[in-house]
């Protein structure tokens, strides 16, 4: 059985539902945002909008995270096990993208297609269980 879950943030904050279940977080406490869970000098809350795993005191987040899309959307493909559509609005007017990246998060982990001149993505092939995705905007070109 394949879970994508979307943005639900039932604490308030900042970091969704999801994310703090695959990191053994507590949905219901907001107080967890503010703890430093592998003592790296970033909280929860900075970790995850940099991208980073809470757990493992070796990874950093970025200075500056980049702008998110908005609406984010995951769509089941009900006609393929294991498949979904990722969907997206463009940044709105004054920011200027050259494409997305796309982050999934979960048993295989890590950034998982830079899409240029797209505002959907579809994926397939993911093993049982339960996923984060996020979607940054960035610039450069596609062979940065």
């Amino acid at each position: 059985m394949l879970t994508v879950l979307a943005w639900i943030d039932t604490d308030g904050d900042g970091m969704p539902d999801a994310w703090e279940q695959l990191y053994g977080f507590d949905r219901e406490d907001a107080s967890d945002a503010a703890l430093d869970a592998d003592d790296d000098g970033y909280s929860n809350l900075q970790e995850y909008e940099g991208g980073t795993d809470p757990l493992n005191g070796n990874e950093y987040p970025a200075p500056e995270s980049p702008d998110a899309p908005e609406n984010l959307d995951a769509s089941p493909n009900p006609s393929t096990d294991g498949s979904f559509e990722l969907a997206w609005d463009a940044l709105s007017a004054g920011t200027t993208p050259t494409g997305y990246l796309v982050y999934l998060e979960g048993s295989s982990g890590g950034a998982l297609a830079k899409i240029f001149s797209a505002l959907s993505l579809s994926i397939s092939g993911l093993d049982n269980g339960s996923y984060v995705y996020k979607v940054y905007a960035c610039t450069g070109t596609e062979n940065d």
